[in-house]
């Protein structure tokens, strides 16, 4: 499905995508032969995602470990 972080090359140089009526890609070449290449470039929000992620599941591994430690030494 469309989405804008897609960019399509044509022979090495940048070629304009449109949103089909279905929410999908379409592209238009004229007959003849291309190299062709679909190519998914993270965005601002996706690299904010994951990076949100990743601190997320730090944070809760860090967590994990060290509550026993604090627990066992309390007691």
């Amino acid at each position: 499905y469309y989405l804008p972080a897609w960019q399509l090359y044509v022979n090495n140089q940048s070629h304009p995508l449109a949103l089909a009526q279905d929410g999908t890609m379409e592209f238009n070449l004229q007959p003849g032969s291309y190299q062709v290449k679909l190519i998914y470039q993270w965005t601002k929000a996706f690299t904010i995602g994951v990076i949100l992620s990743f601190l997320s599941f730090l944070f809760l591994v860090l967590y994990w470990f060290k509550v026993p430690v604090i627990a066992s030494l309390l007691k």
